[in-house]
């Protein structure tokens, strides 16, 4: 069977493969907080020396990416900063009351949304308060936009203990990027990765998406070569997934724009032979990493493993999320 056949077959929407079962298949209507938080101390007093991973979402944005499946709000308004912030901290107390303790953190990450929409002062107050109990081997990663990621926000991060971070790419090509309202260079993208590096960051990772909008094979391309002279340790190259009716954004485009079947299937090949071709090694489906970089020593060493968060090189068996639609 050849791969047009394959992919007439099975090129549908189908959900992430973050959990099995995956989320429309859980049993929503017997889920209660009573038995989540039964669960959780159950779960805890059997892991109590192994640490949790902590997922922390912070969903607001300047500008809706049409393109994005994530859950978030779209503001100008920084007025919102702190009241959110003071509403993690308070549901981190919450878990820490029904613990009996404060966990210790093995693994956290700051996603959204943005980020790095909240200044580094809301930043270091959220970050000082939750992290009394890491260590220096507390793996801290965030996710930065390249249009409003500034040096004093990797600045503050770094003192925090933050090492690694994860810059949403998804593609140079200018034609892409109006379609998908997500506007960024790569003058602004070295300029993060050369001042991270100054600061101690030793990992840094890529996400970009194939089967975009406008996306061609000479654009996409590009983008890898831009992308292959920064040499960012981890790279995600992941699927677009075109569900407008979920997310109402997807309709800014026609689906007549967006890359199917063959020709999507080709984007990918291409994309993945050049990452390979520079010395990057295949993680699981959707990730690529050198060999310097820990997710890279963890596959080779059989240590690997995947939470919520995607692939980790930190194996726990809880994971906590905190702020709205955290799982």
């Amino acid at each position: 069977m050849d791969n047009s056949v394959l992919l007439k077959k099975y090129n549908i929407a189908a959900p992430r493969y973050t959990s099995y079962p995956t989320v429309p298949y859980w049993e929503t209507d017997s889920f209660t907080n009573e038995k989540w938080l039964e669960s959780l101390v159950k779960a805890y007093k059997g892991h109590q020396n192994q640490g949790i991973s902590l997922y922390i979402h912070l969903p607001f944005c300047e500008s809706l990416c049409t393109y994005c499946g994530c859950n978030t709000r779209i503001t100008k308004n920084h007025g919102v900063e702190a009241p959110y912030i003071d509403a993690l901290i308070k549901e981190w107390h919450i878990y820490c009351n029904y613990l009996g303790e404060t966990p210790k953190i093995k693994e956290l990450h700051l996603g959204g949304g943005t980020p790095t929409f909240f200044s580094p002062e809301n930043l270091r107050k959220l970050i000082s308060s939750i992290l009394k109990n890491a260590d220096e081997e507390t793996s801290c990663s965030f996710e930065g936009h390249p249009d409003n990621t500034t040096f004093d926000h990797l600045q503050t991060l770094a003192k925090l203990g933050f090492k690694r971070m994860s810059l949403g790419i998804q593609d140079f090509d200018p034609t892409v990027q109006l379609m998908i309202n997500r506007f960024q260079t790569p003058q602004q993208v070295h300029r993060i990765m050369t001042e991270a590096k100054e600061l101690g960051y030793d990992s840094i990772n890529f996400d970009l998406i194939y089967g975009l909008p406008g996306q061609t094979l000479g654009g996409l391309g590009q983008t890898m070569t831009e992308v292959l002279i920064m040499q960012p340790e981890r790279i995600a190259f992941y699927s677009y997934a075109h569900v407008p009716w979920m997310k109402p954004g997807q309709r800014h485009y026609s689906e007549k724009d967006i890359p199917q079947g063959d020709q999507k299937f080709a984007l990918y090949q291409m994309g993945r032979d050049m990452l390979l071709g520079a010395g990057y090694e295949e993680i699981g489906m959707d990730h690529f990493a050198l060999k310097k970089d820990s997710l890279y020593q963890a596959s080779a060493n059989y240590h690997l493993h995947r939470n919520f968060m995607g692939y980790t090189d930190r194996r726990t068996d809880i994971l906590i999320g905190l702020g709205v639609s955290a799982i």
